[in-house]
C-alpha cells in the first residue's frame, strides 16, 4: 500500500517535479515505511524542499512531524506537529502523536496535559484519519501499558471522553 502510493507520487513527479501533493505523499509514505535506510533523508529533504517554497504548509509540517517520529527524535516532531497545529487546529492526529510520544518518552504529566488539551479542543470530532472511539481507547490502553505508574483514575475522564463517542 505504502509502495504503491510512493511510486504513484514518483509517477506524478515525473509529470509535474514541483507537484507539492505528490511530495507531501511520498514524504508521509517514506516516513511511516521506509524501505531503506535513506528514506528518512529523503523525506526530510522533500520536506526542506516544501517549507522552502510554502513555510505555513500545514501538510508538510504534519509529514515532517511523522518523519521525526518515525525516526525516534521526538523534540523535532513535536516541533512539527506543534507548527502543525498552529495551522491546523483541527488536526486531531498531530495531538494523538503528541500524546502518544510523550507516553513513549515516560514523560506522563506531560502527556497527561496534551492528552487533556486534545479531548477538550475535540469532545465530538472525529474525521477520515482519526476515529475518537478506536484511536481514543488504542492511545489510552497505549498510556496505560507504557506508563506503569499511573493510576488507573488518572486516566478516566479519557475513557468517558473515548466512550462519549461510541455509537
Amino acid at each position: 500500500e505504502y509502495e504503491e502510493a510512493v511510486n504513484s507520487a514518483d509517477a506524478s513527479l515525473k509529470i509535474k517535479a514541483d507537484n507539492i501533493d505528490a511530495l507531501i505523499l511520498k514524504a508521509d509514505c517514506l516516513s511511516f515505511k521506509p524501505t531503506k535506510a535513506s528514506d528518512h533523508q529523503t523525506a526530510l529533504e522533500i520536506t526542506d524542499y516544501i517549507l522552502s517554497k510554502s513555510p505555513n504548509n500545514t501538510d508538510i509540517w504534519y509529514a515532517r512531524g511523522n518523519v521525526y517520529n518515525s525516526n525516534e527524535e521526538y523534540e523535532k516532531a513535536y516541533e512539527a506537529y506543534e507548527k502543525d497545529i498552529k495551522y491546523d487546529p483541527d488536526r486531531i492526529c498531530a495531538h494523538f502523536y503528541i500524546v502518544k510520544m510523550l507516553i513513549d518518552e515516560g514523560k506522563t504529566d506531560e502527556a497527561i496535559q496534551a492528552l487533556s488539551r486534545m479531548t477538550d479542543s475535540f469532545p465530538n470530532k472525529g474525521n477520515e484519519n482519526f476515529d475518537p472511539t478506536f484511536d481514543g481507547f488504542n492511545l489510552i490502553g497505549h498510556f496505560i501499558k507504557n506508563t506503569p505508574d499511573i493510576e488507573l483514575t488518572d486516566t478516566l475522564p479519557y475513557w468517558e471522553w473515548a466512550f462519549s463517542h461510541t455509537s
